[in-house]
């Protein structure tokens, strides 16, 4: 996969869409990374980690969990697995578990990737929930006025 930022804005878009319809859910990543972090705190290694959890999971969360392992297995950091793989982990994610490694604490950067996560769902939920009033109200200021026009014509 190439990097969303040389893509240009139109790749970048694209790859998000991909994320959106092929990648795992926000959910699934969240309890992904809640999963492990404890995991990673009573001292199990990430490889063990992820495959317990490989084993517990199936769809696109057992996917993405093999993804991750693959690139552990491989010996190549979590985040640049995660960079490589736009479609299912975000750029964001894989910054905060780059400070994670850099850092020793991937557990505690995984905490965190899963809280911004949670963030951004409840965001996004929020916004969905603000938009849908105003867009009912446009469809009945559409329909409404037409219906008026053509049910007189058929004689309703």
């Amino acid at each position: 996969m190439t990097d969303p930022k040389a893509q240009g804005a139109l790749g970048r878009v694209h790859t998000f869409w991909r994320r959106i319809l092929r990648g795992p859910p926000t959910a699934a990543r969240i309890e992904i990374y809640e999963e492990l972090a404890p995991s990673l705190t009573a001292g199990i290694g990430l490889r063990e980690a992820l495959r317990l959890a490989a084993g517990r999971h199936v769809g696109k969360k057992r996917r993405a969990i093999d993804l991750l392992a693959d690139g552990v297995a491989r010996d190549v950091p979590l985040h640049e697995t995660m960079r490589a793989n736009p479609e299912s982990f975000s750029l964001l994610e894989a910054a905060i578990l780059s400070t994670g490694e850099r850092t020793g604490r991937l557990d505690v950067a995984l905490r965190t990737a899963a809280s911004q996560l949670d963030r951004q769902r409840a965001t996004q939920n929020r916004l969905i929930e603000a938009c849908t009033y105003p867009f009912m109200l446009l469809h009945c200021l559409i329909l409404i006025p037409t219906l008026g026009i053509i049910l007189p014509e058929h004689g309703f």
